[in-house]
């Protein structure tokens, strides 16, 4: 073998070991970014339920507001609990 063919051999095992140390480098960066999304998916399961939970009893004052029938100065005076969910 040319001494060439030797040298170039050694300079490509360097670089494969190179990229297989980034390659690790990633691999256990990446563990954590995915740790690290699982926890904030279930953090904002975990808010969002409770924001449904209260939600849900402010939604059936919206239907009932909206529902009753108020003189004009009151539905003024209430037409912000209204506009809550988007509804006019």
């Amino acid at each position: 073998m040319r001494p060439q063919t030797i040298v170039e051999i050694k300079r490509m095992r360097r670089a494969a070991a190179r990229i297989a140390q980034m390659i690790q480098t990633e691999v256990i960066i990446m563990e954590k970014r995915k740790v690290y999304v699982e926890q904030m998916t279930s953090y904002l399961n975990d808010r969002i339920r409770e924001l449904n939970k209260v939600r849900d009893p402010v939604s059936v004052r919206i239907v009932w507001f909206s529902a009753t029938d108020l003189s004009a100065h009151h539905r003024s005076r209430w037409s912000w609990i209204r506009k809550i969910d988007g509804s006019s």
